[in-house]
């Protein structure tokens, strides 16, 4: 018999083994397919990428080896050419540079620089062309020196459209000449003129200065007439004195500016004064329009009867803030804790306020206030039988109240009654646990034991022992039952090997396939609703992987300065624009880019992400607004991912049914299937 053991488990090693070796042979197989196929159509990278793969399976062959030499020999030409057109590119002939990328693109497919450096050669010309317009432009406004700038920038972008801007600027060179001789000729006539200016302002001077003056005194006095404000005023005075010092009228303004200052004082003295009248109750603003007159005239002529009028207001904001206390305690009710925190603020504020006494009266109060209130619980607790709690309050009323005897053997008192009422309490609960268990003698016999670990010396400890003998019986009995619980073990078995499966795996589709086989096989088991729900909770996580748009967010449309537009999905590195387009790709210079903004398509995908992370996964209300929405933007493959979710959540929803009914779909046993 073990002889016969050892033969089967040898056949079993032997054909896994085969299998393995089976497999091998096949991928080597698809692998030199893949090489053939791409070295024919001149992959070579992908070719080296298959060998790699192919190597790891074994020893090359000779064949696949002079191969993969080809393809370096033909990688090695391209990236010579591409240097080539690179150099050309930089030295400002991007026609040539296509040529050489172009014999590129022949000899080898998929390289990562030929279409990137078509594209650059591309954009060079569109940028030429453009640099050539403008100096066309410049030539025309006579703006010569822009010209010659831009000719410079051209040589940079195409050295063969140079020869076009150079005869574009032949006229340039004798127009130049003919403004130098212009230039000479005004100057010697603007020198004459000069002079002539210097002997008639030499002549007047002194008279001009003394006019001058009088009429900037003259202007000053109007202006501060007109001029309410005495500060504005004084800056009029010390704007006149800076730049006219020496004016024989320069005595008269420093005599008025002198003055000023107890000017100023009046005035915002009565400002103050008037501004404390208009706060009314505010008091506050009253206080900052008091204290600002003492802040700008710390030794003012007022301030004396300012320091009364903030003596009388800071008694009638104490007067205020005890009314506020008293009225926040009223307020409070039996929230002591409140009212402490009130009359406290009140100490706080007026450490010395007329009502200091009074305050402290009633916080000495609050301490018994807060035990009776705390008493009043309590009891109210174990009336309603609410033992736990109430010995909770007990225990911290007792660490806050335990140095007072009297407190202290009241709370003492009570805790016996509740300690009473808590056994009676457990012993009748574990009861009534054991009772609702029904046939579960394990939980029946917890309840009683839970209550004896809790009251080792409780009344009714002897009962719940008596019980414990009764349920020991019982259990004999059920014994005889096990034989028809071998069905319902068989299906929890499959639902927890299933179970364990779907969760061991990351891919959500094959998770929903193997939760579905438990349904298929038990529509009605013991877990079918679990089951359901499961699906329904996969389906959600589906929905969350699935939902989001990630591909279309950077779709942008870029308009170049010549006015042409490009548009797809743009990078930007500081100085170029990458553009990836659904047909081709550009590389845009920054200077040459007016605008940047997003295009319609990016503007969907990024409001439909919006709304995804809006919706209520678990409201069918909130996924078919979604999913209207999907349809009526165009976004089908979202809508039908929404309904889909919306049939399993609610498989009776009308138009989640007819979707799926559409495509073919029934739903059975809680599943949609074709």
């Amino acid at each position: 018999m073990q002889n016969r053991r050892l033969s089967y488990k040898t056949q079993y090693v032997n054909s896994r083994r085969c299998e393995e070796v089976t497999r091998e042979i096949q991928l080597q197989k698809e692998l030199v397919e893949a090489i053939q196929s791409a070295y024919l159509e001149n992959k070579f990278y992908e070719v080296k990428q298959n060998c790699e793969a192919l190597k790891q399976l074994g020893e090359l062959p000779n064949y696949i080896i002079k191969i993969i030499d080809k393809a370096d020999t033909a990688i090695q030409q391209a990236e010579s050419l591409l240097e080539e057109g690179e150099s050309l590119l930089a030295n400002g002939y991007p026609n040539k540079a296509i040529e050489c990328f172009e014999k590129a693109k022949k000899i080898v497919k998929d390289h990562p620089d030929v279409e990137t450096g078509i594209e650059r050669c591309k954009t060079q010309l569109i940028e030429a062309e453009d640099c050539l317009e403008k100096i066309k432009k410049a030539v025309d406004e006579e703006d010569f020196e822009k010209a010659l700038e831009l000719k410079n920038e051209l040589e940079s972008l195409n050295r063969d459209l140079v020869v076009d801007a150079d005869h574009l600027l032949q006229d340039y060179q004798i127009l130049k000449k003919e403004k130098k001789k212009r230039t000479l000729l005004i100057g010697l006539i603007a020198g004459l003129v000069l002079l002539g200016l210097i002997v008639v302002v030499a002549t007047y001077f002194s008279s001009v200065q003394k006019i001058q003056d009088k009429k900037a005194f003259i202007n000053l006095t109007k202006i501060a007439e007109k001029t309410k404000d005495p500060r504005k005023r004084l800056v009029l005075y010390k704007n006149f004195l800076s730049k006219y010092p020496k004016s024989q009228y320069a005595p008269t303004v420093r005599r008025k500016l002198h003055e000023l200052p107890k000017i100023i004082d009046k005035t915002d003295y009565l400002k103050a004064l008037a501004e404390e009248k208009k706060a009314g109750d505010n008091l506050e603003k009253a206080e900052l329009a008091l204290e600002h007159y003492l802040k700008v005239h710390p030794r003012g002529h007022y301030r004396k009867e300012i320091k009364k009028s903030l003596q009388r207001l800071h008694e009638r904001m104490d007067e205020r803030q005890y009314q506020q206390v008293l009225m926040a305690c009223q307020k409070a009710g039996e929230n002591y804790e409140e009212c402490q925190k009130n009359l406290e603020s009140y100490l706080k504020k007026y450490p010395k306020g007329r009502y200091k006494e009074e305050v402290e009266k009633k916080l000495a109060a609050i301490p018994d206030l807060i035990f009776k209130r705390s008493l009043r619980e309590i009891e109210s607790y174990e009336k309603q039988s609410n033992y736990k709690k109430a010995l909770f309050l007990i225990e911290k009323n007792t660490e806050k109240f335990g140095n007072d005897p009297q407190k202290k053997a009241k709370l003492a008192e009570i805790k016996k009654r509740c300690f009473d009422g808590l056994d009676r309490q457990d012993f009748e609960l574990a009861k009534k646990q054991a009772e609702e268990a029904g046939d579960d003698l394990n939980k029946a016999e917890t309840a009683y034991r839970n209550y004896i670990s809790q009251h080792p010396e409780g009344n009714y400890v002897l009962s719940a022992r008596e019980a414990l003998q009764e349920i020991e019986k019982k259990r004999i009995e059920q014994k005889k039952k096990l034989a028809q619980l071998e069905a319902q073990k068989k299906d929890d078995e499959t639902w927890a090997h299933l179970k364990n499966m779907a969760s061991q795996t990351k891919n959500i589709p094959r998770s929903i396939q193997i939760i579905s086989r438990y349904l298929i096989k038990y529509p009605n088991g013991r877990h079918a609703k679990e089951a359901k729900q499961k699906i329904v909770d996969l389906h959600k996580k589906w929905f969350r992987e699935k939902a989001p748009i990630r591909d279309r967010l950077n779709s942008r449309i870029v308009t170049l300065k010549g006015g042409t537009k490009v548009e797809g999905v743009t990078e930007f590195d500081g100085n170029y624009y990458y553009v990836k387009g659904k047909t081709s790709s550009y590389v845009l210079s920054k200077t040459n880019v007016i605008s940047v903004e997003y295009s319609e398509e990016s503007r969907k995908a990024v409001e439909y992400n919006r709304l995804v992370k809006q919706t209520n996964i678990n409201s069918v209300i909130s996924l078919k607004r979604l999913a209207r929405w999907c349809e009526k933007n165009g976004f089908k493959d979202k809508a039908f991912l929404i309904y889909e979710l919306v049939a399993y959540i609610n498989p009776k929803d009308k138009k989640a049914r007819e979707v799926m009914e559409s495509l073919g779909y029934t739903y059975k046993n809680g599943l949609w299937v074709k």
